[in-house]
């Protein structure tokens, strides 16, 4: 009988292990792609976001969540961490970083427009090969 309740404690363990490594990796692609698009409205008119929120939070929370799947999560959490092949978001996601640069350099002319496509490039193709650690 003391085996039962045993084997029942260590499952139980599992399980909110589990739970936690799980809303930690959604907590962590939530609070990022807010503070991505928080920052880049803000970039664009500033006070937008910051008279009424502190980007400061999300990205506190984005570290704890992080901290939490580095040292928790096994190799197969990591799997379904990394295993996105979605090209449309990477480009959205690239278009509004390219965005980005060129606002911020802007002010050096047509050579603006070069540097914002070959980041745009640049970040597309880092982010789509989705590497791992044997690579």
């Amino acid at each position: 009988m003391f085996m039962l309740f045993k084997s029942k404690k260590t499952k139980l363990i599992e399980n909110f292990g589990q739970y936690i490594v799980r809303t930690s990796i959604l907590t962590f692609k939530a609070s990022i792609i807010t503070f991505v698009v928080y920052f880049l409205l803000e970039q664009f008119k500033i006070g937008i976001i910051s008279n009424y929120f502190d980007l400061n939070i999300l990205i506190v929370l984005a570290i704890i969540s992080g901290v939490f799947i580095v040292f928790f999560a096994d190799e197969t959490d990591y799997k379904e961490c990394r295993s996105y092949k979605n090209y449309g978001f990477l480009m959205i996601f690239a278009i509004l970083l390219g965005l980005l640069v060129f606002q911020q350099t802007r002010n050096l002319g047509n050579l603006s427009i070069i540097i914002a496509l070959v980041s745009l490039i640049g970040i597309f193709t880092i982010f789509s090969l989705n590497l791992n650690k044997y690579d």
